[in-house]
């Protein structure tokens, strides 16, 4: 019955949307952070990739950070 003017599943999508997007950062970073880790735990063996990919890590981290609410207004339009 989706879809139907006036079910109650029409108020709560919008609920349901911000709460699996805030889930998706969360599991975003922290496998993002598990790799920086690793990474950082190879730095002696090859430091040149490691601190290539510990860069990107850090970048990815601060992009689901920073612009974690763009994707929350997009969502909703």
């Amino acid at each position: 019955m989706t879809g139907r003017a006036g079910s109650p599943h029409d108020e709560a999508s919008p609920v349901g949307a911000c709460a699996s997007l805030y889930r998706v950062a969360t599991v975003g970073v922290i496998l993002v952070a598990v790799s920086a880790l690793i990474n950082f735990a190879w730095a002696t063996s090859f430091p040149i990739w490691s601190l290539t990919l510990l860069a990107i890590d850090f970048l990815v981290i601060y992009a689901i950070i920073a612009h974690g609410a763009e994707m929350k207004e997009a969502r909703e339009t």
